[in-house]
This record gives C-alpha cells, sequence and structure tokens, in this order.
C-alpha cells in the first residue's frame, strides 16, 4: 500500500511527464480520456454530482489510498455548487463538464478496475481525479482567488 500512496503521489507531483497509465483493456487514462468523457455531460448530470456530494465525500475518505485527494474533490465541488447556484460564472462549461464527468467516474464502482478489487480498484479513480486537476489547474485557481473573497452557499 504504502508503494501505491508513493506512485499516487509521484503522479500528482509530476503529471506532465506522466501522463498516462494504460489499461489491459487498452483503454488510456489520460487529459483525452476525461474531455472525450466530459464532452457527453449534460446539465442535468452536474445537479446529479452535487445531489451524490456526500457519496463522493464518503467514498473519497475511506480509502486510505486516495484519501490525500479529499480536499481537492471538496474545492471541485464547492466549484460544481457555485457554478450551478449561480454564483460563480467565470468558468467555461468544458471545465465544469470535466468535473462532473471525474466526479462520475469516481462515484461508478464498475469503472475500468472496478472498486470492490481491493487496494488497486481506487488506482484509476485516483487517477482520473488528479488528471482533472492537471486539465483545469489555471481554473481551479481562479475558482480558489474568487472563493477567498465570495464563500460559496449551500446548495439551493
Amino acid at each position: 500500500m504504502l508503494l501505491l500512496q508513493t506512485f499516487l503521489q509521484l503522479f500528482a507531483q509530476n503529471g506532465k511527464s506522466l501522463k498516462y497509465i494504460v489499461m489491459e483493456n487498452k483503454t488510456t487514462l489520460n487529459e483525452e480520456f476525461i474531455t472525450e468523457g466530459a464532452s457527453k455531460v449534460k446539465e442535468t448530470d452536474v445537479k446529479t454530482v452535487i445531489e451524490q456530494s456526500g457519496s463522493i465525500m464518503k467514498k473519497i475518505g475511506s480509502y486510505s489510498t486516495i484519501s490525500h485527494l479529499v480536499d481537492d474533490v471538496k474545492v471541485l465541488l464547492a466549484m460544481l455548487t457555485a457554478y450551478w447556484n449561480q454564483e460563480y460564472d467565470k468558468i467555461p462549461w468544458w471545465v465544469i463538464s470535466a468535473v462532473v464527468f471525474s466526479m462520475l467516474y469516481l462515484i461508478n464502482p464498475f469503472d475500468l478496475i472496478p472498486d470492490f478489487i481491493p487496494v488497486i480498484g481506487v488506482i484509476d479513480d485516483a487517477l482520473v481525479i488528479m488528471l482533472c486537476l492537471k486539465l483545469i489547474e489555471e481554473e481551479l485557481q481562479g475558482f480558489k482567488d474568487w472563493v477567498s473573497n465570495n464563500p460559496p452557499k449551500q446548495i439551493k
């Protein structure tokens, strides 16, 4: 498990050189995977993710191998909530859809590596979240700057 955590931390710190993981079924986890999935996201999916935010936080906190992503996921969910509540509109749809796709991927137990496989079942979840964070890095910083002056309200 320590090896897995070390790998995930290395990936998080050096995401540009470690762009993808090729899975046995030939699916490549990279930024293109995120943008392709995001292209299928609908406005109603935003509401679904916000409604499932408790489940998302529970899942991310329940696996020690990915629990270091809790704060990042909280910020992503806060950004979605601020968007949904029309409090923060300085964000392109592609960013919202990338975050929504990543959160939907996270709560899907039957993704590339099914979550019921001990330890490794959440590796792909962590990678998808980290790729999303890397992809939207600038826009996420803009949201964090906005939050420091305008804390988001609760879900309407």
